[in-house]
């Protein structure tokens, strides 16, 4: 102990003591980020937003670049494929499942989207939106 006095002083192994308690608190807290980040990672695009589990759904968006707009987005395209199979949309139709009937199933999720579409929300984020189900737009929605 003696040996170690001669070197440091109280302050100084205080100092040192308290330079790596910050260190492992920051190592912890940049691991843990990185941990949460890979596990239960956050997508704020609006892919990550709009029907993200519907794999084939696509999202195409312009940023805006008037210089007086509000809104984030000049134009969104949403394109929403079909719900009830994944070979309705393809060459493969035969292949499809008619477990689900999907022109009932088109005609009622058309009515939803509909209804729960709000546009006033719409209008804060894009100045211009279309909404396609299986190639079809839904002119009820877009504007």
């Amino acid at each position: 102990m003696d040996f170690l006095k001669q070197f440091f002083s109280i302050k100084k192994v205080l100092l040192l003591l308290l330079i790596a308690i910050a260190m492992s608190l920051y190592g912890y807290f940049q691991w843990s980020n990185n941990f949460r980040a890979s596990y239960y990672s956050q997508d704020t695009s609006l892919r990550g937003q709009l029907f993200p589990n519907v794999s084939n759904t696509t999202i195409d968006a312009t940023k805006n670049n008037t210089l007086f707009s509000k809104v984030p987005y000049g134009n969104i395209t949403i394109k929403i494929g079909s719900l009830s199979s994944k070979y309705d949309d393809s060459n493969e139709s035969a292949a499809a499942n008619s477990i689900i009937d999907s022109k009932t199933l088109d005609e009622k999720f058309t009515k939803w989207l509909i209804h729960a579409f709000d546009k006033k929300e719409a209008k804060k984020i894009a100045e211009h939106i279309n909404v396609y189900y299986r190639g079809i737009k839904i002119k009820e929605i877009s504007y």
